[in-house]
């Protein structure tokens, strides 16, 4: 589920109010474990692609959002190509 939802993008709802998704095209999600909470998510290496600080830190609260709305998330780890 958590999967699923990381790269879904807004909803139909969401875009029409001007929401927009900072992760990068071309993204995929490799793998999401959770374990006690601990949601380890790992993206494709497309994720730290282009743009700056300020549009890291927007994606990587984005996904961060995204995998906590789930009850069964309280933190997240990031890895890319499964480093």
């Amino acid at each position: 589920m958590v999967d699923e939802a990381l790269l879904a993008g807004p909803t139909a709802d969401e875009a029409a109010v001007g929401m927009t998704s900072t992760v990068p095209a071309g993204t995929t999600v490799l793998g999401v474990e959770l374990d006690d909470g601990l949601a380890t998510i790992d993206l494709s290496g497309e994720f730290g692609s282009g743009g700056g600080s300020l549009s890291m830190f927007g994606r990587v609260a984005e996904v961060v959002f995204t995998a906590t709305q789930f009850p069964n998330v309280d933190r997240v780890v990031f890895w890319m190509e499964g480093a």
